[in-house]
């Protein structure tokens, strides 16, 4: 009660992907689903592919326009996934 953005997750319902709605009169809502491991191309320093298993979390998060730019939502997640990616990094440099 009172807040602007909403934080939801599905993954503990066996949901994967979904499209959460925003409850007024918050901004944005952040919905994550089920943590699963999936297989991932990466590019090796030789330009060589492997397959190789990542655990990996759907995230969406549905925003009112009219507060903010759907750039500055995608950076958001851009920086989530970051410090989502390296937990020891998120850790040292929350203030």
């Amino acid at each position: 009660q009172g807040g602007t953005f909403t934080l939801t997750n599905m993954g503990s319902t066996g949901g994967e992907h979904f499209a959460p709605i925003i409850n007024y009169p918050q901004t944005a809502i952040l919905g994550m689903g089920g943590a699963r491991m999936k297989p991932v191309a990466i590019e090796k320093k030789t330009g060589v592919y492997d397959i190789v298993p990542r655990l990996i979390l759907p995230m969406v998060i549905t925003f009112d326009h009219r507060v903010l730019d759907g750039g500055d939502a995608q950076r958001f997640l851009g920086m989530l996934t970051e410090a989502l990616e390296d937990p020891d990094v998120m850790m040292m440099t929350m203030t």
